[in-house]
């Protein structure tokens, strides 16, 4: 699995503002994140939702399933999986809201899973 830098935001981007270091997934169903984490703690991928008006924002991807990290386990490797629509070509960024969980290394993959 190649990964690629993945940007790590603390909060939601204003409206129209694009976060330095987008991942945008190119094909697949599955979006992989591996990373580091100092604390433990929720961290949640954030998607580029385009309005009608051609406004945009990052909102959260599944926000009722964020991943929980544990610094106690793989010395705080993590490896969460976000499942997506087939061939998905959307931009995402993850989300370390207020820095609380201190991620680092953050790396995505899309993959194409069974």
């Amino acid at each position: 699995m190649k990964l690629s830098p993945i940007a790590v935001v603390t909060s939601l981007p204003a409206a129209n503002v694009e976060p330095p270091g987008f991942f945008r997934a190119e094909g697949g169903n599955v979006i992989s994140i591996m990373g580091q984490a100092t604390n433990a703690g929720p961290i949640y991928l954030l998607r580029k939702v385009i309005k009608e008006d051609g406004s945009f924002q990052y909102l959260p991807y599944k926000p009722d399933r964020p991943y929980r990290t544990n610094p106690a386990v793989l010395s705080g490797y993590f490896h969460a999986q976000f499942e997506t629509p087939a061939k998905c070509a959307d931009q995402f960024v993850l989300c370390d809201d207020g820095g609380v969980v201190g991620i680092t290394g953050a790396g995505a993959s899309a993959e194409h899973l069974r």
